[in-house]
């Protein structure tokens, strides 16, 4: 009877034994599974970290390259807006158009709002990029723009039609002269209008007035 007890207690802790070196396998995988989920967790999110400083790093090289040329180390070219419109040629609009600037028109460019004083045209920059100064240093030629109204034409209720010309001044910046005047004409106000108020015609085209300039110019000329 003791014997038998022995033997079933035997056979009852080598099946328990059994049991546990069964299961040992199988919580060993199961930690090393939770393990390997935790090292997969880390890792994505070090690559994301890794991706956001990325992002990061192209947007400020982007803010850089926006600021006109601040990525590249040169001088912001709004940071010399200033000297773009020195007195010596910004003082007042150009009152007679002299000069004949076919061909004129070399080297890098910026072309500023003499009323504003802002950077504008942007829209010629995007058709000739090689064209726009990147940075202060870069450039050749100032082109100065005065927006200008002149009345044409009277309506029925006393409002006035307007058209609006550009003056515009060419300037070598590298040798601080005026290289000529123009005037770039807009287009006539409509012959009649809806409601109250003065009416105006289309701005000057003055994308294509400076594709006229370049076009007899060399586009390699440097200063």
């Amino acid at each position: 009877m003791e014997l038998g007890l022995a033997s079933l207690l035997a056979g009852v802790g080598l099946v328990a034994l059994e049991r546990r070196r069964r299961h040992r396998p199988a919580r060993a995988a199961t930690i090393t599974a939770a393990l390997t989920i935790c090292f997969a967790a880390l890792a994505t999110c070090t690559a994301l970290v890794g991706f956001a400083g990325g992002l990061a790093d192209q947007s400020g090289a982007a803010r850089g390259a926006s600021s006109g040329g601040a990525a590249s180390g040169g001088t912001p070219v709004e940071a010399r807006i200033t000297d773009y419109l020195d007195a010596r040629w910004a003082a007042s609009a150009p009152t007679v158009e002299s000069g004949d600037l076919q061909g004129q028109l070399v080297g890098k460019l910026v072309v500023v709002n003499a009323v504003t004083k802002e950077l504008m045209f942007h829209g010629f920059f995007d058709a000739h990029p090689d064209q726009q100064a990147d940075t202060a240093e870069d450039v050749r030629m100032v082109v100065l723009v005065w927006p200008t109204d002149v009345g044409v034409g009277t309506y029925n209720d006393g409002a006035t039609g307007y058209r609006t010309d550009y003056w515009v001044r060419v300037v070598d910046f590298a040798t601080k002269q005026i290289v000529g005047d123009a005037v770039v004409a807009g287009g006539d106000p409509p012959d009649s209008k809806l409601g109250l108020g003065d009416a105006y015609g289309d701005p000057p085209d003055l994308v294509a007035y400076l594709d006229g300039l370049r076009s007899a110019a060399s586009p390699t000329a440097t200063p």
